[in-house]
C-alpha cells in the first residue's frame, strides 16, 4: 500500500464539525471579517509573512490569490486627505518561489489635495505599483528535524514617482515613495504541542530603504502560535459547518454485481461464462468492474475488501488504481474464492475445487496473481438451500478448509470464510480461518473459538434483510427462500451480538452484488448494525473506519484522521453522530489526497424506495 504524504490529526477515530445552531454567528462573523480587512489590509501586501515581521512562512505550492482593499478618506482619524484602493496578486509558482504584485490607487475629489488642481472627481490621480517575492533556500527540517526554512525576500525593491508618472527609481532620496522598500533574510522553526498548537519562532535580518530616514541594517525577531481547537470548540463549529470524517471501509464486496432487483433466480455460473468467454467479453466485464468500484468511491467508500471475484480483475484494477490510471477506493483483492462443486458461488466468483489438490494449485495461482487475502465458501447460502431450516448446509470438508488454511498462512495470507449456519462457524474456526463472513448463533464453544483463533467477524445484514422482510411479491422469493433468508437474518444479528458482548472483533460489510445490495449503500450497513444490534452512532462509524482498518492490517495507513496516514476522508453536510443516514449525501471524498467534490452516483430509484420502507 502506498502511503500519501497529507496527513490529519483528529481527536478521536472520527472527527465531526457541528453545524446548524450557529448560521447566523457564521454569516455575522463574516461581514465582520470583509470589514476589519477592508480597514486593516488597505495598506498591506497580498504576499503572506509581508507584515512588520518577515518570515520564512509559505503559501502551498500553486497558490494563487487576488484581492482588493478600500480605506476611506478620515479612516484613522488623522491628515489622510483620499481614498484609497489597492488590489493585489500573489502567486507561489514553485515550493521555492512566492511573487506578488500590488497597486495602490488614490481617489482624489475636488479640493481634497493641491494635486486635483482640475476638479476631477474621484479620479486615481496617483497609482503606485510594486512588486515582491520570496525565495525558499532551505526546507524546513532538510538536514535535521531542528533546522529552520530559511528564505530571502523583498518589499517593493524599486519604488515608483510620487506623481503619477510610474517611472521606476532606487534609492531613498526625497520624493520617491519607497516607504516600505526594503530587503531580508529570514528563518522560521516550528514546535508542535500535540493537542495544542505549533509555535513559530522567527528570525530575521532587514536592509531598509525608506525615504525621510536613513537606510537601516537591523535584525528582527517574533513568534506566533496557532491553537489547534478540539472538534468541540465553537470556533471550529461556527467556521466549518461541515462534518468530517475517516472515509468508510467496505469489508466484503464483490465487484462484479450491481445489485439489481431479479425476477427470477439467476444462473451465475452461466452469466460469467459468457462475460468471461472471449476478450471483448471480458473487456466489457472489466470496464463494469473498474466502473463499479468507482461508484464505491463516489459513495463514500475510499477502501474496499473483495472477497470472490471475476478471474484476476480485482488485483488488475487494484494495481490500476495504485498507479493512478484508475479512479477508485484502496483493494484489498482476493480474486476468485475457493468453493466446492455445488457450493456457494462454484463457477461465477469462486473456482469448484473437487479436491485438495486442486484447491492448492488455485491457492498457487492466487499468490502468483499477488492476492491480498484468500476467501472460501464453506457453506451454502439462502439461495443454495431446497428445503427450510437449513440455509448455510456445509459444504467444503473440514479437511479441506484446514490443509488451505495451513498452507495460506505459511504463506502470509488472511483467510476469509463465508459461513452461515453455526456448525459452519465452528469448523471454520477449527480449521483456522481468521475472519467469519456473515455468521450464524454462536455457543460458548464457538466464543472461545473465536477468541483463540483470534479471529474477527465481518457482519452483513444487507443481503438478508430484503429475503428475510420484503414480501414475497416485491423479491421474487419462494415460501422456503423468505423462510431460510429470515434464518439466515437472524442468525447474522445473534453472531453480531454475541461477538460484541464477548469483545471480538466486529466489522462490516454490505455483500454488494447481491439483489437489492448497491455499490452506493454501504451506509445502510452502518444503520441496519446500528438498528439490530443496539450500537450507538459513534460505535458503527468506529466499526466501518478505525476497527475495519485494523482488522485488514492498514491501521498504520487508514481508518483514522491522524498525521501520516493516508488523507482518506469524508465531508457531509449532517452530522452521522446525529443520524447515520446523513452518509447518503456526500458532499465530498478524498482518497490518498486526492479531492472529489459533490461526488455523484446513479441511484436505482425502485432499490432506494423499497429500502428506505426499513430505516
Amino acid at each position: 500500500m502506498q502511503k500519501n504524504d497529507i496527513g490529519y490529526r483528529s481527536k478521536n477515530s472520527v472527527n465531526f464539525f457541528q453545524k446548524r445552531y450557529i448560521q447566523w454567528f457564521r454569516i455575522a462573523f463574516f461581514l465582520f471579517g470583509i470589514c476589519w480587512s477592508l480597514a486593516i489590509n488597505a495598506q498591506i501586501w497580498g504576499t503572506t509573512g509581508l507584515l512588520h515581521m518577515p518570515t520564512a512562512d509559505m503559501e502551498r505550492d500553486k497558490t494563487f490569490k487576488i484581492g482588493g482593499n478600500y480605506l476611506k478618506k478620515g479612516t484613522w482619524g488623522g491628515n489622510w486627505p483620499y481614498d484609497t484602493w489597492n488590489y493585489y496578486l500573489n502567486i507561489t509558482i514553485f515550493p521555492w518561489l512566492e511573487v506578488g504584485y500590488l497597486c495602490t490607487l488614490d481617489a482624489f475629489s475636488v479640493g481634497d489635495y493641491p494635486w486635483n488642481k482640475d476638479g476631477r472627481h474621484n479620479y486615481f490621480n496617483n497609482q503606485d505599483r510594486s512588486f515582491h517575492f520570496r525565495l525558499r533556500l532551505w526546507k524546513e527540517g532538510w538536514w535535521k528535524d531542528w533546522t529552520p526554512q530559511v528564505v530571502i525576500g523583498t518589499n517593493d525593491p524599486g519604488s515608483h514617482d510620487s506623481y503619477g508618472g510610474g517611472s521606476i527609481s532606487t534609492g531613498g532620496e526625497q520624493g520617491n515613495n519607497n516607504f516600505l522598500t526594503r530587503y531580508w533574510l529570514a528563518a522560521t522553526k516550528h514546535f508542535e504541542f500535540r493537542k495544542i498548537g505549533t509555535l513559530g519562532v522567527h528570525a530575521a535580518f532587514v536592509i531598509g530603504n525608506a525615504m525621510l530616514f536613513e537606510h537601516y541594517k537591523k535584525p528582527a525577531v517574533g513568534v506566533n502560535f496557532k491553537f489547534e481547537l478540539s472538534s468541540h470548540e465553537f470556533l471550529i463549529n461556527a467556521l466549518n459547518g461541515l462534518n468530517l470524517m475517516a472515509g468508510l471501509i467496505n469489508m466484503h464486496v464483490h465487484l462484479a454485481g450491481n445489485g439489481k432487483p431479479q425476477k427470477k433466480q439467476r444462473d451465475n455460473e452461466k452469466l460469467v461464462k459468457i462475460l468471461m468467454g472471449n476478450a471483448l467479453m471480458r473487456s466489457i466485464a472489466y470496464g463494469m468492474v473498474a466502473g463499479f468500484a468507482k461508484t464505491e468511491l463516489m459513495s463514500g467508500v475510499t477502501t474496499i475488501r473483495t472477497v470472490g471475484g471475476l478471474g484476476s480483475f480485482d488485483t488488475k484494477l487494484r494495481d490500476e488504481i495504485n498507479a493512478g490510471t484508475k479512479m477508485g477506493p484502496r483493494i484489498l483483492a482476493a480474486n476468485e474464492g475457493i468453493s466446492v462443486p455445488g457450493g456457494h458461488m462454484a463457477g461465477s466468483v469462486a473456482v469448484a475445487a473437487d479436491s485438495i489438490d486442486t484447491a492448492l494449485k488455485h491457492l498457487e495461482q492466487s499468490e502468483k496473481e499477488k492476492v491480498d487475502l484468500i476467501k472460501l465458501m464453506i457453506t451454502g447460502g439462502v439461495m443454495d438451500a431446497k428445503e427450510k431450516g437449513v440455509p448455510g448446509e456445509l459444504k467444503m470438508s473440514p479437511e479441506m478448509v484446514k490443509v488451505v488454511c495451513d498452507k495460506a498462512h505459511e504463506n502470509g495470507y488472511l483467510v476469509a470464510a463465508h459461513v452461515e449456519s453455526p456448525q459452519g462457524v465452528r469448523v471454520a474456526l477449527e480449521n483456522g480461518v481468521d475472519s467469519i463472513e456473515h455468521g450464524a448463533k454462536i455457543d460458548d464453544d464457538t466464543i472461545k473459538l473465536f477468541k483463540e483463533r483470534k479471529a474477527f467477524l465481518c457482519t452483513t445484514i444487507s443481503p438478508a434483510l430484503p429475503y428475510a422482510l420484503f414480501d414475497r411479491s416485491i423479491t421474487n422469493a419462494t415460501e422456503v427462500e423468505q423462510f431460510n433468508g429470515n434464518v439466515v437474518f437472524e442468525g447474522i444479528i445473534a453472531c453480531a451480538k454475541a461477538a460484541l458482548e464477548n469483545d471480538i472483533p466486529v466489522v462490516l460489510g454490505n455483500d454488494v452484488g447481491c439483489p437489492w445490495i448497491t455499490q452506493y449503500d454501504f451506509w445502510r450497513e452502518l444503520y441496519y448494525f446500528h438498528k439490530y444490534t443496539g450500537v450507538s452512532n459513534a460505535f458503527a462509524l468506529y466499526t466501518a473506519t478505525a476497527r475495519a482498518a485494523e482488522m485488514a492490517g492498514i491501521g498504520d495507513i487508514t481508518g483514522t484522521l491522524e498525521k501520516d496516514k493516508c488523507a482518506d476522508m469524508i465531508v457531509t453536510e449532517e452530522n452521522p453522530l446525529d443520524d447515520l443516514r446523513a452518509l447518503r449525501h456526500v458532499k465530498m471524498v478524498v482518497a490518498r489526497g486526492t479531492i472529489m467534490e459533490n461526488p455523484k452516483v446513479k441511484i436505482n430509484k425502485r432499490v432506494e424506495t423499497e429500502l428506505d420502507k426499513f430505516l
